[in-house]
């Protein structure tokens, strides 16, 4: 026979919570990228797309919205340089992002 353990039992704690988000439809998605390219132009959308998918974002529209934003106010060069640094690194590298990217870019204004 085994001896009961001190303290609470597992079947005393509170069961484990998992959110999922929920999927948006076609229309939405097609919504969000008009209204992107409304805000920054059609042009500006669909090379802030290229330079996301350089880091595996290319679908995600508030990558698209960030690289965008930052090449208004930073320029489309920087962005650029930026990406071309991140894509050299390894896809399993963590700061393989469009975040981290953007770092870049900020930090390279600064000097």
């Amino acid at each position: 026979e085994r001896a009961e353990a001190a303290g609470p039992q597992l079947s005393d704690r509170a069961p484990n919570r998992s959110l999922v988000n929920r999927l948006r439809s076609q229309e939405e998605i097609a919504d969000g990228w008009q209204r992107l390219e409304s805000r920054f132009g059609q042009e500006a959308i669909k090379k802030a797309r290229s330079i996301a998918g350089m880091v595996g974002s290319a679908n995600s529209q508030k990558s698209a919205e960030l690289i965008a934003a930052a090449m208004a106010a930073q320029g489309d060069d920087a962005v650029e340089d930026a990406a071309r640094e991140v894509k050299k690194l390894r896809k399993q590298n963590p700061h393989r992002n469009v975040r981290y990217m953007l770092g870049i870019v900020r930090a390279s204004q600064g000097k």
